[in-house]
């Protein structure tokens, strides 16, 4: 007896908790695209060579996909900046509903990095324009609203290290000790990135309220790291990032060679669950809590 009620109640739990995620299990489909790059006329000092116009009208007016340094010099390190969308035909959207989120890669910053002669430091502003769209296409008329900031400002500032071991700024907390870098070198570079950017960003899609926010993921040859540790790097920034910054650190090769360091930009969609969805959810735990006890006594 006593196992018959544990059994109808997790049935009732069960049910009461399909209920509560069918509400809205029919998935939406949302289309999307990214535009980004450098822009010229904001790097502080004008020591940059800037390559690839960003000629697309839907990006940031001014905007490069490379930039060199130092200009004039050779050789010279550069960055790169690649940007994706959902696909002419539509083959990568978002696929979302009231229960399940979704995660797409949105850009993807490359550092090639070769052993200059001179260790710069620069600031460059990186404009962004992530939409959000209804239909495949991706035209303007159709974007979800509100959509994502457009031509939301990433800063980016740059530390050109030493190529001498010994003078090269490793940060103290290093995760790899005090003879390596957080990307595992003896002279990794540095750039930090403003990230207010990143969301999150409210919105509402077939009646449904979602939140949209950006992260960094560094691939080959880079590393996220913040460090905490008190006083100035050698060229006389505080090692540890402001609030709203994050510092990612590339590997940069001993003894001459290039090194090539990536980090991807993904964005995610995620429900906001609905009061109801909630408790319907609560009631089912709600449910099986009172089974089991039931079976304990």
């Amino acid at each position: 007896m006593k196992r018959n009620n544990l059994l109808k109640a997790l049935a009732t739990a069960a049910t009461v908790v399909t209920l509560g995620l069918a509400v809205q299990a029919d998935a939406s489909i949302i289309y999307w695209d990214q535009f980004a790059g450098f822009r010229q006329g904001s790097e502080i000092p004008a020591i940059l060579d800037f390559s690839a116009p960003v000629t697309d009208p839907k990006a940031p007016a001014s905007a490069f996909a490379d930039i060199a340094w130092v200009s004039g010099s050779s050789p010279q390190s550069q960055l790169n900046i690649a940007t994706y969308d959902s696909g002419v035909l539509g083959e990568n959207p978002f696929n979302v509903n009231g229960s399940t989120s979704d995660t797409k890669k949105i850009a993807t910053l490359t550092q090639t990095n070769r052993g200059i002669s001179t260790t710069p430091t620069f600031t460059v502003d990186t404009p962004g324009i992530f939409r959000l769209y209804t239909n495949v296409a991706r035209t303007l008329g159709n974007q979800i609203s509100p959509p994502s900031p457009d031509a939301s400002i990433t800063n980016i500032r740059f530390w050109e290290t030493p190529n001498a071991p010994a003078a090269s700024p490793i940060p103290p907390d290093s995760p790899n000790g005090p003879g390596a870098g957080p990307a595992g070198g003896v002279n990794d570079d540095r750039y930090r990135l403003t990230t207010a950017g990143f969301g999150p960003v409210l919105f509402t899609f077939e009646g449904q309220l979602y939140e949209l926010f950006f992260d960094l993921i560094p691939g080959v040859g880079a590393a996220a790291f913040d460090s905490t540790a008190l006083g100035n790097d050698p060229t006389g920034q505080p090692w540890d990032p402001p609030p709203g910054s994050r510092d990612i650190w590339t590997l940069e090769p001993v003894g001459g060679g290039i090194g090539t360091s990536q980090v991807d930009v993904y964005a995610t969609i995620r429900p906001i669950p609905e009061p109801g969805t909630i408790t319907l959810l609560g009631l089912g735990l709600f449910g099986i809590a009172v089974g089991m006890r039931k079976r304990r006594k």
